[in-house]
């Protein structure tokens, strides 16, 4: 038993620390997801960062997009459950062909037609429209773009309670494919505490540091 310990024992005092997992009172992912790739614990940047870093690997010595077969290392664990493979057909309308588990069963994203004329930066727009619309923006590019929730402007009214952020990462078709363009985005995020939970968050801090105050001496 340390020193700490054995002053609470001795004034009979509880801690409001006793046995208590914060994580999952305020819904904080912690295991791992059920498609396989990793929970987006932690920094909500890490996993578009790796895979825009892996994408600069797979580009070779040319400097140019890597071939489309090369996609689908980012379309494995731990990318899987959070990727979106957009594809642009020669003369037809864009379309969402692979969408990871993660993506699906949170409502973000699945299978479809990419709708015509949205933007990635219209914060009035689903994460996964926004995914969708930012990865036929860099599929048309030809260099990956960046979309960081932290940017969104101030559109008034209910906001998701959302931190984001996502990569789309382009793919040279192949030659007869019938394609124009492919590219996939990763997105990661992490969920804000509602306001209920941050004001309950507040209590617990004002009742740790009072504790600390009565019983520091």
């Amino acid at each position: 038993m340390d020193a700490t310990a054995t002053k609470e024992k001795a004034k009979g005092l509880p801690s409001p620390w006793a046995a208590r997992r914060l994580g999952a009172a305020h819904g904080f992912p912690a295991a791992p997801s059920a498609g396989g790739g990793l929970a987006p614990a932690g920094i909500e940047r890490r996993l578009p960062n790796r895979a825009e870093a892996l994408w600069m690997r797979l580009r070779g010595g040319d400097r140019g997009m890597p071939p489309a077969a090369a996609a689908e290392a980012l379309l494995a664990p731990p990318f899987a459950a959070q990727a979106l493979l957009v594809e642009l057909p020669d003369g037809g309308e864009a379309c969402v062909t692979r969408a990871g588990a993660d993506l699906v069963d949170m409502g973000f994203a699945g299978p479809g037609p990419v709708a015509p004329g949205s933007r990635a930066d219209d914060a009035r727009l689903g994460v996964g429209a926004r995914m969708a619309a930012l990865a036929l923006a860099a599929a048309t590019a030809g260099h990956p773009l960046h979309l960081d929730s932290d940017f969104d402007p101030d559109i008034g009214g209910p906001r998701p309670a959302l931190l984001f952020r996502a990569v789309a990462l382009p793919f040279a078709p192949e030659p007869g494919s019938g394609l124009a363009g492919l590219a996939v985005a990763l997105l990661s995020w992490r969920r804000l505490l509602s306001a209920d939970e941050t004001a309950e968050l507040h209590r617990e801090l004002r009742a740790a540091i009072d504790w600390m105050g009565r019983n520091s001496r």
